[in-house]
């Protein structure tokens, strides 16, 4: 496990944070298991329960979850669509672009909603979601104002963003359910 300690350079924390595993591990998904923003682990043994690693570390900045929905009909988990958050980092536009994937390691599917770290953003310029059948969907604006530190929904060609309330009691069986 490494922690980035700025200008491109990581730090091996894993023995300080105690989670030098020894199993036999064959996988590893990421997820936001307790909907605190920060992205946590749960690790597949090959003859050993899993193990699940919190993410405690102290909030390092503030973050935005997207679930993209597919049509009713076809791609209802939406693999293959691309999102990109647009911000404004001191009077610098960045995007930040992330994928819909399937199959994100050997046995295993990490979450399929897409996770935006923004640092030290509060607001989001735009989302653009651009779907596998080649349509694109721009949200702006009115659209995208306070979805900071929140989970969104966006369904295919329904034209609108719909804000999910983040209950940490129930993420787990969210992410397990979906």
């Amino acid at each position: 496990m490494f922690e980035c300690v700025g200008d491109g350079q990581y730090a091996d924390v894993a023995r300080p944070l105690g989670c030098d595993i020894i199993e036999d591990s064959r996988s590893i998904a990421i997820a936001d298991l307790d909907g605190d923003g920060r992205q946590d682990m749960v690790i597949a043994n090959n003859a050993d329960p899993p193990i699940f690693l919190f993410n405690r570390l102290r909030s390092v900045g503030n973050w935005l979850r997207i679930d993209v929905v597919g049509s009713d009909t076809a791609n209802r988990d939406a693999i293959g669509t691309r999102v990109r958050v647009a911000i404004d980092d001191a009077g610098k536009e960045r995007k930040l672009t992330r994928w819909v994937e399937a199959g994100l390691g050997f046995c295993t599917q990490s979450d399929l909603r897409l996770h935006f770290g923004v640092g030290q953003i509060d607001t989001i310029q735009s989302i653009e979601v651009k779907w596998p059948d080649g349509k694109t969907e721009v949200f702006s604006g009115d659209d995208v104002k306070q979805v900071i530190n929140s989970s969104i929904r966006i369904k295919h060609g329904a034209g609108k963003i719909i804000r999910i309330p983040v209950d940490p009691k129930h993420e787990v069986a969210a992410n397990i359910s979906r």
